[in-house]
């Protein structure tokens, strides 16, 4: 080897020229020169991926990286039509604003007539209080229709009391899905498993294998990418 100051002969193990005393960076951890001979090109491979040949200069990838993770999932059951979805959501929101009306008026002209209503008054405060409770939840199968149709992906996960993941297809039906992936890591492999928030909503995919390794999940296409 020679030294790049002034081509006297060094030694790979010098940290200085022992001619023109300049400090050689040959196989040091960040730097590495390595000459091959009067007239040679200078090779210079620093620890942050960079490469020099000569004057020019490149970046290499010098660490594997994770590929971008791809879920796959398989649907569960026979597909339902979205247009069912929406009739059973207008029928029971009729229902349940039609009975919860007539509760009401039933409830108040008995007490304006100082006497029970015409439906009794037990009768009128279960019919008010069913319908209620039909209407609420006309207006939360509204809400999930409409998500459901606006992302082509939901997760229905209230407090893990049901745990449905629904994909909106192209046919005008929507299907239950089971979902996975396998750690695109090098040398991993393990099997991701997927998370709600609750209250944000977020989902994040975790290694079952290695914990520090998270993925974001990404609706459209069904990909993640590297949580850093």
């Amino acid at each position: 080897m020679f030294c790049t100051g002034c081509g006297n002969s060094i030694k790979t193990v010098d940290k200085f020229c022992s001619s023109c005393g300049k400090k050689l960076s040959a196989f040091n951890e960040t730097n590495n020169t390595i000459i091959t001979g009067e007239g040679s090109v200078s090779i210079v491979s620093s620890g942050k991926g960079n490469i020099k040949v000569g004057n020019l200069y490149a970046t290499i990838n010098s660490t594997e990286q994770a590929k971008q993770l791809e879920y796959s999932y398989t649907k569960k059951g026979k597909p339902f039509s979205l247009n069912k979805v929406r009739y059973l959501k207008i029928v029971s929101m009729s229902a349940g604003a039609i009975g919860t009306a007539l509760g009401l008026v039933d409830s108040t002209l008995g007490i304006l007539n100082n006497s029970s209503t015409m439906l009794g008054n037990n009768n009128s405060f279960i019919i008010t209080a069913v319908s209620v409770i039909v209407l609420l939840i006309s207006l939360l199968i509204h809400i999930l229709y409409k998500e459901l149709l606006t992302k082509g992906f939901i997760w229905i996960k209230p407090h893990n009391l049901i745990n449905l993941k629904l994909k909106c297809n192209n046919d005008g039906t929507a299907s239950l899905l089971d979902l996975s992936g396998v750690c695109p890591k090098p040398k991993c492999g393990g099997k991701i498993k997927l998370y709600k928030d609750n209250i944000t909503g977020k989902i994040i995919g975790y290694c079952e294998k290695n914990h520090d390794h998270k993925f974001t999940f990404d609706h459209t296409d069904f990909s993640g990418k590297d949580i850093k």
